[in-house]
C-alpha cells in the first residue's frame, strides 16, 4: 500500500498524530489501515487497543521500514518522531532484554490511555504534539493553559484508538472549546520539566553529545549520578549522598564496577539534577565530566569480603584458615563489618567502615607485642606499666591473654588451674545479664574469690572465649528471647484466625520489639508467612478442583478462569506463588486433553450408530456416506477413529 497524499511531518509531531493526519488525508480507516503494518498478525487484535506504543517502541510494533515505503519517508526521518531516540541517549547495548527495561521505563513516564491537548494549539495547527504524551507535562508552554484528555464539550475521555485528530468519537464535535479554557500560573519546576523534555526530544534546535567518562553509556551514567549525588566531592565517600538511600548508592556504584544492576534512566536523573543541593540542567548532565580521582577512588573502594589474621604471634598469621564468621551483633563491633574471630589467638578483626580496612577491633595485638617484648627484656610490672602507660588492670589482662595463647611461660604467673570455668562464668552472664569486662570481674570477686590476675587467666581460657563470642550473648537474653516467641506465635496464631496476611512491621508493633531482638525472632515470622501461604494455596486449590469436578468434561477450561477463582490476577500468582501457577496450568492441559478425547468418543459414537442403522437396515455404505451423513469430511472421520486409538476396519 502506498499513501499517494503525503503531508510534512510538523515540528514536533508525534508519529501517531501523523498517521492519522495522512490517513484522514488520503480517506482511509486509521485502525485498519496500519493494521496491515504490524509486526506479527497474531498480535494485530491486542495491539489495536494500544496504539500509542507506536510513539514510544515502533520498531518492535510496526514494520518501519514498510512504513516508510507507504508514507515516502526515511527510517530515522521516521524515528525522530517518537521516544527511541532520547531511549538510545541511555543505552547502546543491542541486548534485547535490556532495550525492553528501557521502553518499559519509558512506558511509565507517558500517558497511555488517553490522548493530552491543548485546546489553542490542536484548533490552530491541526495536530498532536509527541511532548504531550508524557505524564509530567500538564500545561502548554505556548499558551500557558491546561492540557486536556477530555472532550470539552461531553467530557468523554480522548482515547488513542480516535482516527481523528480533533473529533469526539461520542458527540461527534470538536474535542476543544476555547471558552472553556483556563489559564495557569506556571512556577519555574513546572517550567523547567518542558526545557528538559525539549531537550531529550531534540527540539531545542541543539544537538545531544554525551561526554562519556566509560565506553558504556549506563556505567557512565552510574558514575555521573553517583558524582552529582555526593555532592560533586573529589573522592568517593558513601556516606554523604544526599539523594539516595543507602540500598541504591550501592546499586549504582556496584554497576559501575562489576556491570549493569541499576539503570540510570529518566527517574533517578530527574531526581538528581532537580534536587535543591544539586540543580543542574539536563544538558550539563549530559556533559558532565567526572575527575579522574573520583572515578578511581569509586574503582578502588571495592570492600573486602575478609581479610587474614594479623597476629604475627599466631600460628595462622598471614592466613584466612583459622578465621571463623562472627554473626552475633555486639556495640563494641558495630563499627566494623564482617567481623571475624581467629581460633588460635582469639583476637577478633573486622572491616572498619569508615576507611573500609581490615583491622583487629579492640587494637591489642600491637599492646601484647610490646608487654611481650619488656617481659623477655626483664622488666618489673611497675616498670611495664610505668613504659607503656596502662593501669595495672590492662598490665594482668595483657599477661592473662599472653599465658593462655602459650606466648608466656606457664610459671610466670603461678595461678592454679579450676575446675568448672565454662560453668562459673556462665551463672554470672546468665544470672546478672552482663558482657562488661569490669563488671564480670567484680562478680567474679565476689562470688568466686578470684584476683584480678586470676580473672583474666581465666578469662582468656579457649573454651571460656568462644562462649563469649558466640554464645552468651543469646544467654543473656534467653529468657526474653523466650517471652518474644511466644508474644510472636500468638501474634501469628491471631492473624491466621483472622485471616489478616502476616508482616513484619504488623508482628514487631503488636510485640513491641527493640530493633536488635528483631533479628532473634525474625525466622518465627518467616516461618508463619510461609505457612499461611501455604495454607492460602491449599485453599485455592479446594476451590479450583471443586470448580473442576462440577464442570468435568463440560467445558474447556483456562488458566485465567481458573486463577479468577482465587480473586488473584494471573500475573499476581505467576510471580508470588510460580508453583502454583505451574500447577494451575498442568491442571488446565490435562484437563482439556480429557475434555477433548471426550468430545473425540463422543463423535465417533455418533459415526458408528449411524454405522450400525446401516448395518441393521441391510444397507451397504461407504466412509464418504458416512461424512455426508453427519456433515464432515472423510479425513475428519479418519483421524476422530485415529486419536481414539481405533480403525475404521474394526467395527463389527
Amino acid at each position: 500500500m502506498v499513501f499517494t497524499i503525503r503531508p510534512k511531518i510538523k515540528n514536533g509531531e508525534s508519529l501517531t498524530s501523523y498517521l492519522i493526519r495522512i490517513s484522514t488525508i488520503n480517506k482511509v480507516d486509521f485502525i485498519d489501515t496500519f493494521k496491515k503494518f504490524y509486526r506479527n498478525e497474531k498480535y494485530v487484535g491486542v495491539l489495536k487497543k494500544r496504539i500509542h506504543l507506536i510513539d514510544v517502541m515502533p520498531n518492535e510494533v510496526i514494520d518501519i521500514k514498510e512504513l516508510g515505503r507507504a508514507i515516502g519517508k526515511e527510517y530515522d526521518e521516521i524515528n525522530k518522531y517518537t521516544f527511541e531516540p532520547t531511549i538510545k541517549l541511555f543505552s547502546d547495548d543491542p541486548n534485547i532484554q535490556r532495550k525492553y527495561y528501557f521502553f518499559f521505563m519509558m512506558l511509565k513516564l507517558v500517558e497511555n490511555t488517553n490522548r493530552k491537548f491543548c485546546p489553542i494549539c490542536l484548533h490552530q495547527e491541526k495536530y498532536h504534539k509527541l511532548i504531550w504524551k508524557v505524564k509530567e507535562i500538564n500545561f502548554c508552554d505556548l499558551h500557558k493553559i491546561k492540557l486536556e484528555t477530555r472532550c470539552m464539550n461531553c467530557n468523554t475521555p480522548v482515547s488513542f484508538l480516535v482516527g481523528s485528530i480533533d473529533k469526539c468519537v461520542s458527540c461527534k464535535k470538536k474535542i476543544y472549546n476555547k471558552k472553556k479554557v483556563e489559564n495557569l500560573k506556571i512556577d519555574e519546576n513546572e517550567a523547567r520539566k518542558y526545557k528538559d523534555w525539549y531537550f531529550l526530544l531534540g527540539e531545542d534546535g541543539n544537538t545531544i553529545e554525551l561526554n562519556q567518562n566509560f565506553n558504556n553509556k549506563e556505567q557512565d551514567g552510574c558514575l555521573k549520578l553517583l558524582y552529582l549525588s555526593l555532592a560533586r566531592n573529589e573522592l568517593y565517600q558513601p556516606k554523604k549522598s544526599i539523594v539516595f538511600t543507602k540500598s541504591e548508592r550501592n546499586h549504582f556504584r556496584s554497576s559501575v564496577i562489576n556491570g549493569i544492576k541499576k539503570r540510570p534512566f529518566l527517574p533517578y536523573i530527574f531526581k538528581v539534577i532537580r534536587h535543591p543541593k544539586i540543580n543542574l540542567a539536563l544538558k550539563d548532565f549530559f556533559n558532565l565530566n567526572v575527575p579522574n580521582s573520583f572515578k578511581d577512588s569509586l574503582l578502588t573502594s571495592n570492600r573486602l569480603s575478609y581479610g587474614n589474621c594479623l597476629n604475627s604471634a599466631c600460628k595462622g598469621y598471614g592466613t584466612k584458615k583459622d578465621l571463623e564468621k562472627i554473626n552475633v551483633y555486639y556495640k563494641k563491633t558495630s563499627k566494623y563489618s564482617n567481623v571475624h574471630y581467629c581460633n588460635n589467638c582469639y583476637q577478633v578483626y573486622g572491616i572498619e567502615r569508615k576507611t573500609n580496612e581490615w583491622k583487629n577491633t579492640n587494637n591489642m595485638i600491637k599492646k601484647v607485642d610490646l608487654i611481650r617484648k619488656l617481659i623477655e627484656e626483664g622488666k618489673t610490672k611497675k616498670e611495664i606499666e610505668m613504659e607503656m602507660s596502662i593501669s595495672p588492670v590492662l598490665y594482668y589482662r595483657l599477661v592473662g591473654y599472653l599465658s593462655q595463647t602459650s606466648l608466656l611461660s606457664p610459671n610466670y604467673q603461678n595461678i592454679k588451674e579450676d575446675k568448672n570455668l565454662l560453668e562459673k562464668f556462665k551463672k554470672i552472664i546468665s544470672e546478672y545479664k552482663t558482657l562488661d569486662m569490669n563488671k564480670l570481674l567484680a562478680l567474679s570477686q565476689k562470688l568466686y574469690g578470684w584476683s584480678t590476675k586470676e580473672f583474666y587467666y581465666y578469662f582468656y581460657d579457649r573454651e571460656i572465649q568462644r562462649y563469649l563470642i558466640f554464645e552468651a550473648k543469646f544467654d543473656i537474653n534467653k529468657k526474653d528471647i523466650e517471652l518474644l516467641k511466644k508474644k510472636v506465635n500468638e501474634s501469628i496464631n491471631y492473624l491466621k484466625e483472622k485471616n489478616i496476611p502476616i508482616k513484619k512491621s504488623n508482628i514487631y508493633k503488636a510485640i513491641n520489639s527493640e530493633v536488635h531482638k528483631k533479628n532473634v525472632i525474625v525466622f518465627l515470622i518467616e516461618e508463619g508467612i510461609k505457612e499461611q501461604k501455604l495454607e492460602e494455596i491449599k485453599k485455592m486449590e479446594e476451590i479450583i478442583n471443586d470448580y473442576i469436578s462440577e464442570k468435568h468434561l463440560s467445558k474447556k477450561f483456562s488458566v485465567s478462569e481458573l486463577c479468577d477463582l482465587t480473586k488473584k490476577s494471573q500475573s499476581t500468582i505467576r510471580v508470588y506463588s510460580p508453583d502454583f501457577f505451574n500447577w494451575i496450568k498442568k491442571v488446565v492441559l490435562e484437563e482439556n486433553e480429557k475434555y477433548k478425547q471426550f468430545l473425540y468418543n463422543e463423535k465417533l459414537k455418533k459415526i458408528n450408530n449411524i454405522r450400525l442403522l446401516y448395518t441393521q437396515n441391510g444397507i451397504s455404505y461407504t466412509k464418504k456416506d458416512v461424512a455426508n451423513q453427519i456433515g464432515i469430511s472423510e479425513g475428519t472421520i479418519s483421524y476422530y477413529y485415529r486419536v481414539c486409538g481405533k480403525k475404521w476396519g474394526d467395527f463389527s
